[in-house]
């Protein structure tokens, strides 16, 4: 009895320690400016995978990893930012609903420098007999670099909306016949239409977390792997270059995820799922923003060497599209869903990095915890 209130403690505390206080972005309707407002912004739609944040902002020193979110709340935010800059007030204007289904921002940080990026993926529809019906779609992608670029995020948020919203007004919109919009499997995707559980697995590249778990690879270009120091990389079949700047791929069996967004020193391959369920692992040399930087300034580039030399075992949350390492800290969040499989990790008296020890805790996971009931 005594065992399990202390395991009971402890996962309470470590829930605790993982709830850290969000990073607010402020979006300013003052920035958002184009003409031809023929339709105003009635109410937004989240259909992102993960609506827990927008993505981390790295703070101090250390680069210590921090979840951001919109000012007010993700739709709140927008729903407020839209209401000032979009009016329905003035001349007539058409009525649209929002669907937003990638709304991230990222950073990565190297050597001398660190880059902030930002994505959006927006559907613009209308409602017609009741029915939600798809007009025009966009996505947009925009970087920055600098010494600190967490204060740009608002910047580079704000210039994917105005994009999205330009390219919109300007399109064809008002004339061109609405499509159903069927593709509400980015907001809840059935099991049968799930990647780990689709019959039939399309060969592509995602853009995006939502393309991998939807099956739906938007770019299909032909391409081959290479396999390389035990690393793969893919390349255009026609022109022989690298692919590098994408999520991941499938090659109509595998999957594989792009290393860079988590990995920007020892990024720019990818790494193939050894384990699929709730918790998808892949091996590869996990290096974490305050490592590089220790090691660096211990050793210098030999150091940074040096602390990516062994492979780390690395997870994906399928429910949300989060990266986690499979150190103890990473292993404990994992497991402690499940109380059986965290108990047995927590009396470990040795192993508790041995990878080995760690796929087979995660797979037995994975069993115990189906992504669908």
């Amino acid at each position: 009895m005594k065992k399990i209130l202390l395991i009971l403690i402890t996962i309470s505390f470590q829930v605790h320690s993982y709830a850290q206080k969000m990073y607010e972005v402020r979006l300013n309707p003052e920035n958002i400016n184009f003409n031809n407002k023929n339709f105003y912004i009635d109410s937004i739609v989240d259909a992102r995978v993960n609506k827990a944040n927008i993505g981390e902002v790295q703070k101090g020193i250390a680069n210590r990893k921090v979840k951001a979110d919109l000012q007010g709340g993700f739709i709140k935010g927008l729903t407020d930012l839209f209401k000032t800059s979009l009016s329905k007030k003035g001349p007539p204007s058409k009525r649209i609903i929002l669907v937003i289904t990638q709304f991230q921002i990222a950073e990565r940080t190297f050597s001398m420098k660190e880059r902030g990026y930002a994505e959006t993926a927006l559907t613009f529809c209308i409602a017609d007999s009741g029915k939600l019906k798809k007009v025009f779609d966009y996505m947009v992608k925009t970087e920055g670099g600098g010494m600190d670029v967490t204060g740009g995020h608002e910047k580079r948020l704000e210039e994917c909306l105005n994009k999205s919203l330009l390219a919109f007004s300007t399109s064809d919109w008002e004339t061109k016949k609405p499509e159903d919009y069927n593709e509400m499997k980015e907001i809840e995707i059935s099991k049968n239409d799930h990647i780990l559980f689709t019959n039939k697995r399309v060969r592509g590249i995602y853009k995006n977390f939502n393309e991998l778990i939807s099956n739906s690879p938007s770019v299909k270009i032909p391409f081959r792997l290479i396999n390389k120091n035990k690393f793969t990389f893919i390349e255009d079949v026609s022109t022989g270059k690298r692919i590098k700047d994408f999520y991941g791929f499938c090659d109509g069996n595998n999957l594989f995820i792009n290393t860079l967004d988590y990995n920007p020193s020892d990024g720019k391959h990818f790494s193939k799922f050894v384990e699929e369920g709730r918790y998808c692992v892949f091996l590869d040399h996990y290096v974490g923003t305050g490592e590089q930087i220790a090691a660096g300034v211990a050793l210098g580039a030999i150091g940074s060497a040096l602390a990516r030399s062994g492979w780390d075992a690395v997870a994906l949350d399928m429910k949300n599209g989060e990266i986690i390492v499979m150190d103890e800290k990473g292993m404990k969040r994992i497991l402690k869903e499940d109380l059986e499989c965290y108990t047995e990790y927590f009396y470990l008296k040795e192993g508790k990095n041995d990878i080995n020890v760690q796929l087979r805790l995660v797979k037995k996971f994975n069993e115990r915890n189906k992504l669908f009931k």
